[in-house]
């Protein structure tokens, strides 16, 4: 069993270090390195919602991220590498803040803060000079390290695939522990989870603060990535996608991001080139998700079994009941 196990996680990891020399084409590239950038948001946006407080800021933070690098190696001189963590707490500090003022907040009122969040960010950006206004902001490449120039995407994919594998594992370990069922209980029943003696609010607020933390990430990685940031990348649409890529894979597993952000980043490969008419099938496309797969493509397996194996029985028992 333990070398059955082994191999079940070795195997994808080899596929994965191997893709990029599998799918020569620099576009196919592209798609990978955008399809990991959206699996960090969705996962790390997916911790908030299993707390039961739909958010749909995280745009703000993948903002944050990406001018606050800018800013740090252009105006300061700051290394990639310092910069990139440093502005994933940067972020975090923002989500502490907006945490605790709005920290009794709930429902659709704390959705419509969020909302208000990213447009707040959004027109920062745009009415401050020093953060480029309407203007786009270059970031050149990442410093060199071991010898790695990021003179090519395939540098890039790596490095994603190595946040995008360390996000998924942090935040499956974050969900799986005491913290994660405790959330959880705050999802179902807040009233009971304080009567429990949690402090409902210092949880809510250090998961904001965690899911920023890897927003920030994102939009560090982003920034030098496609070497001009402007505001029009972070907007409440990128926001509404993220949530996309929750919804349309699946809430109930942290794999449901995943497979949502790899679906929806490919789609459009496989839809008409025709502008128009390709925006109107990916909008198709994710309402009939939306309708018809209520735990998400990731659920799909099990809604078919479920299906077959209960119509199988009926048929058992209606050949019963007519012999």
């Amino acid at each position: 069993m333990n070398h059955i196990r082994t191999i079940n996680y070795v195997a994808p990891l080899v596929f994965l270090f191997a893709l990029p020399w599998l799918a020569q084409s620099p576009y196919a590239h592209h798609l990978l390195i955008m399809s990991g950038i959206a699996i960090v948001l969705g996962v790390s946006n997916r911790l908030i919602l299993v707390s039961g407080a739909w958010f749909m800021g995280h745009a703000a933070f993948y903002a944050i991220g990406a001018y606050g690098l800018v800013l740090l190696r252009t105006k300061l001189g700051v290394s990639f590498w310092l910069a990139l963590p440093a502005i994933g707490f940067v972020a975090a500090v923002v989500a502490l803040g907006l945490g605790y003022a709005t920290s009794r907040v709930r429902g659709i009122p704390f959705c419509i803060i969020s909302v208000a969040f990213v447009e707040v960010v959004r027109l920062t950006i745009i009415k401050i000079d020093f953060l480029g206004g309407h203007r786009a902001l270059k970031c050149g490449p990442p410093d060199p390290i071991f010898g790695i120039t990021f003179s090519s995407k395939i540098h890039y994919y790596y490095l994603i695939l190595f946040i995008a594998a360390a996000s998924i594992f942090l935040l499956h370990l974050i969900e799986k522990s005491r913290v994660g069922s405790i959330l959880k209980t705050i999802a179902e029943n807040e009233s009971l989870a304080e009567s429990l003696g949690i402090n409902t609010v210092r949880y809510r607020v250090v998961t904001l603060a965690i899911c920023a933390f890897f927003g920030g990430i994102a939009g560090g990685f982003y920034a030098p990535y496609v070497a001009v940031t402007g505001p029009t990348s972070f907007t409440l649409v990128t926001s509404t996608v993220i949530l996309f890529y929750i919804v349309v894979g699946g809430f109930s597993s942290i794999w449901g991001p995943v497979v949502g952000a790899l679906f929806l980043n490919f789609l459009p490969e496989v839809l008409p080139s025709r502008a128009s008419t390709q925006n109107i099938l990916y909008a198709a496309t994710v309402l009939a998700a939306l309708f018809f797969l209520p735990n998400g493509i990731i659920g799909l397996p099990k809604t078919i079994s479920t299906r077959f194996f209960s119509r199988t029985s009926r048929v058992k028992d209606n050949e019963q009941s007519h012999a």
